[in-house]
């Protein structure tokens, strides 16, 4: 079975400035209508890389999060098509130690008894 979440989100003006280094998967003309390919972005947050995938669309952005313990790539068939109906920007992102997305180690126990 296959959990995930999808949101939308009005304004499409805030683009990731900060994304450390990026490397693009491929590319298409953003817009309704026109299949969209996304680009693979990374960012670093407390030294550990978070990896998130952008179709770069107009006016709205969608986010698409996922659950299950799966990672963005089960989004892929569904991005180019919900682009292609709606023109909107289409992110998708690696949870920490899923996919392209370093684990994040879980904080040591707290000490009892000191």
């Amino acid at each position: 079975m296959t959990a995930g979440a999808v949101t939308a989100c009005g304004d499409n003006n805030s683009a990731p400035e900060h994304a450390a280094s990026s490397s693009a998967t491929s590319s298409a003309s953003p817009g309704a209508g026109q299949p969209a390919a996304s680009k693979l972005h990374m960012i670093t947050n407390d030294g550990h890389r978070l990896a998130f995938h952008v179709a770069q669309g107009n006016d709205r952005t969608i986010v698409l999060d996922s659950g299950g313990g799966e990672d963005s790539s089960q989004w892929k068939d569904l991005v180019p098509k919900l682009h292609a109906d709606t023109g909107a920007t289409v992110i998708t992102y690696d949870r920490a130690g899923l996919g392209k997305s370093d684990v994040v180690p879980a904080p040591p126990p707290p000490l009892h008894g000191r």
